[in-house]
């Protein structure tokens, strides 16, 4: 069985002031081929692209500052199942540009390419769903170009290999969910990241759950080399830290579904877009301690 879906879309607009237009293009394309009764193979993709104005703020107001978008990825997924065991394989590759400047400005001309591309391989294996193993390794290359020199102002690329390992332990009305993983990263330090999830079922329509996790999130290229219009360059940016929790009750007859949830984070170095009156720019800053 051969399965395929391609939906193309454009998008048109004025906008609401001078230098607000915005005219895009975007295809998505998916291919499904069942292999066997139990595998099947998809590809999936989608190119966009986006000519748009820039007409900055209300007090500073441009008229001739441009941005163009490029924006694809491609997708391979595998899925197979083989007696008690379920396999998923994906591989990946996206590849973002944006173009962006004023050969106008009355401060000064100004036109730079940035470029981001990310690449990646995922898999797992669940046995009896009830144990899962995945193995994770993704690169994110960027690089940033003067247009107006013909200039690399920027080349840094950054891999991150993760394993991971999730069971699902049921004891009558309880549910157990523990997971662990770790990463190793080229530009930091290694990490630990456990969680544990819980669902207890009080009756047939209400069920209580509780998650708790530690998060770690490295810092985007974006933020740390930041670009000649809107964000100024946070070299000594660190990676975020912190705990995550929530509680919550949930109640579902079938008709009618009602949830209450609260949850409470700890951060360290939480990540902040902090505007600068001196540059006219936001610059990321780490946060020392917080709680949501």
């Amino acid at each position: 069985v051969v399965s395929i879906l391609i939906a193309p879309s454009m998008l048109s607009s004025d906008g609401y002031r001078k230098n607000s237009f915005y005219d895009s293009k975007n295809i998505f394309g998916k291919i499904g081929v069942n292999l066997t009764e139990n595998s099947e193979i998809v590809l999936s993709g989608q190119a966009y692209n986006a000519d748009l104005g820039n007409p900055g703020s209300l007090t500073y107001a441009s008229e001739t500052a441009k941005q163009f978008e490029d924006n694809n990825y491609l997708k391979l997924d595998y899925n197979t199942k083989i007696e008690d065991f379920k396999v998923q394989v994906s591989g990946y590759n996206a590849n973002y540009t944006r173009k962006a400047g004023d050969m106008y400005d009355a401060w000064g001309a100004y036109f730079s390419e940035y470029n981001t591309v990310n690449t990646g391989v995922k898999g797992n294996v669940t046995y009896k769903e009830m144990l899962t193993l995945g193995l994770e390794w993704d690169k994110i290359e960027f690089k940033q170009k003067d247009l107006i020199y013909d200039t690399e102002k920027i080349n840094r690329s950054r891999e991150n290999a993760a394993a991971y390992l999730q069971a699902i332990l049921k004891f009558g009305d309880l549910t157990l969910i523990p997971v662990v993983r770790g990463d190793k990263n080229t530009d930091y330090e290694d990490v630990f990241t456990p969680a544990l999830s819980a669902v207890y079922k009080l009756t047939d329509e209400i069920k209580v759950s509780g998650n708790v996790s530690k998060v770690w999130n490295a810092p985007t290229f974006g933020q740390i080399y930041g670009d000649d219009t809107w964000y100024a360059p946070a070299p000594d940016l660190k990676p975020e830290k912190g705990i995550s929790s929530d509680l919550g009750i949930e109640y579902n007859n079938g008709t009618i579904g009602i949830g209450v949830t609260g949850f409470y984070i700890t951060s360290e170095d939480l990540i902040q877009n902090i505007y600068d009156l001196e540059t006219y720019k936001y610059i990321a800053q780490n946060v020392d301690e917080s709680r949501q």
